[in-house]
């Protein structure tokens, strides 16, 4: 989908960086695991993955969280996502919690 100023990946896409930057379905971003030890380290809630969104603001945050306003690119890049089960807190610098902790 092109708008002014360039090109974006329709609603639940993402540009894949290992991929030419093709749009994949969100859910289809890989989850790499690095043979490696990752650039930096990550919290006891978080895993390293070569597929996180950024800014942090762009990863799954609280359901009941307001929107940030934040214009997310939707590309893959190495970094931190919370477990499974967590979500970023606004309210909470964007640390990882569990969702009952929202």
């Amino acid at each position: 989908m092109c708008r002014l100023g360039g090109c974006i990946c329709k609603t639940g896409y993402v540009r894949d960086q290992y991929k030419n930057n093709t749009c994949i379905p969100k859910d289809k971003c890989p989850e790499y695991v690095s043979t490696t030890a990752p650039p930096q380290k990550c919290t006891k809630d978080e895993q390293w993955s070569d597929c996180a969104l950024l800014p942090v603001s762009c990863q799954r945050v609280c359901p009941n969280a307001p929107p940030t306003g934040i214009m997310c690119a939707q590309v893959c890049h190495e970094g931190c996502v919370c477990k499974p089960g967590y979500f970023r807190d606004p309210r909470k610098g964007y640390k990882c919690v569990e969702e009952d902790k929202c």
